[in-house]
């Protein structure tokens, strides 16, 4: 298929019933980070040649601010978005890099104040087979 989207990204869209008078849920995921992301980080790293250390050690300095903009830019967590109302959708939180070595529990409280009608639509979104969701 082909992707018309601007970034090379994809995801997975969950729908749950919403209970009455519900504005809060846990979103429980069991996930990990893939080889391919593991790999391309490499290749990115490897880009960089004898420059790779002082590159890293700058990134290391960097502010948490920093940081998360820089991974929210590459598209490395997984994204959660809420649909608030019918097309509209919403980013909700995500979860951190879990790497690629083991399937890891993790969990997201949302908040489901401004959903409108009876079901939860969640789509969970990352760069293209950035994440294995089990």
């Amino acid at each position: 298929p082909v992707n018309h989207r601007p970034r090379a990204d994809q995801g997975l869209t969950l729908r749950f019933a919403k209970p009455a008078h519900t504005t809060k849920a846990k979103l429980v995921i069991h996930a990990k980070n893939t080889y391919w992301l593991d790999y391309a980080h490499g290749l990115y790293l490897d880009a960089f040649g004898a420059q790779a250390e002082p590159v890293r050690q700058a990134f290391l300095k960097k502010s948490e601010t920093d940081v998360r903009q820089w991974l929210d830019e590459q598209n490395l967590p997984l994204s959660v978005l809420l649909e608030t109302a019918p097309g509209q959708w919403t980013k909700s939180d995500y979860f951190h890099l879990a790497g690629p070595m083991a399937l890891k529990k993790d969990v997201l409280e949302l908040d489901l104040s401004h959903i409108t009608g009876n079901d939860v639509n969640i789509r969970l979104e990352s760069g293209f087979q950035f994440w294995e969701i089990d």
